[in-house]
């Protein structure tokens, strides 16, 4: 599970590293550091070998992520951005936040790239036609960021592709991303559900229309919105509700919709 505080994952980790209170074991450590690379700068020295051989202060770690960003290191100019981005040390400021990653996607970094793309694309303050130049923008970043393999840039793209968001709908382009991500990480559990639902249109279609497609169709969606849901995804959850309750896709069953539909409250899904 995603520890509550990355820190502690990293101080744990350089106990495991070297035998600090713990029997020395660098294999645990190695997957701590690697598991939260992303997140936490001691983590991510930990995976090249520079991690420090003693437990670490919130204003350690700090030191040590602003020395590693300022040498150039692109993975610390990613986290730097991330914590403006987030302000972990309340220190949040988008605009600062927006040019660490902008030093780090000169390194082409992946994330950083991507991150910029979420920049451009929320943001809420811009006239109509700046608007309409972010959703480009964030299109350019992602497709950049999916072909370094980001997993979040290929879903983010897909998404743009298929609610038409700075471009015409194209569910089929939207399927072919969904698809590249899911083969990247089968648990994205997002990519799975938005899939779904573009097989649901089709489905829809195949139904009204008796074509001998609905089938396949009709298990692959359930297959892909089942397992989003088994990976806790309460949108899958209550995607199967409506279904199940319908009863027009698939067999009407009131009590699977009502644990689809349980399952999606108890995680706060209000509808």
């Amino acid at each position: 599970p995603k520890p509550k505080h990355t820190l502690a994952a990293a101080d744990l980790a350089i106990c495991f590293q070297n035998g600090i209170g713990v029997e020395k074991d660098t294999a645990k450590a190695a997957e701590i550091f690697k598991s939260q690379k992303d997140s936490n700068i001691i983590c991510y020295l930990g995976t090249i070998g520079a991690a420090p051989t003693t437990v670490q202060t919130y204003a350690q770690s700090m030191e040590l992520l602003e020395t590693y960003a300022k040498k150039g290191d692109a993975q610390a100019r990613y986290l730097m951005g991330m914590r403006y981005l987030e302000g972990w040390d309340g220190s949040a400021d988008r605009h600062k936040a927006e040019s660490w990653f902008k030093k780090a996607a000169r390194s082409k970094h992946a994330g950083a790239i991507r991150e910029l793309g979420i920049i451009a694309a929320t943001d809420q303050w811009s006239s109509l036609y700046e608007l309409q130049k972010n959703m480009k923008v964030a299109m350019e970043r992602y497709k950049e960021a999916s072909e370094l393999n980001d997993v979040v840039a290929m879903i983010n793209l897909a998404h743009m592709y298929q609610a038409g968001r700075g471009t015409k709908p194209d569910p089929d382009t939207a399927e072919r991303y969904y698809h590249r991500a899911i083969a990247k990480d089968p648990d994205a559990a997002i990519a799975l559900n938005n899939l779904a639902m573009i097989q649901q249109n089709r489905l829809a279609d195949a139904v009204a229309h008796g074509s001998a497609t609905a089938d396949a169709l009709r298990a692959s969606m359930l297959s892909n919105l089942e397992r989003a849901a088994s990976l806790d995804l309460p949108l899958a959850a209550m995607n199967l509700g409506h279904l199940y309750s319908d009863g027009k896709l698939v067999p009407q069953d009131y009590e699977k919709a009502y644990g689809y539909f349980d399952q999606a409250a108890a995680a706060g899904i209000a509808d």
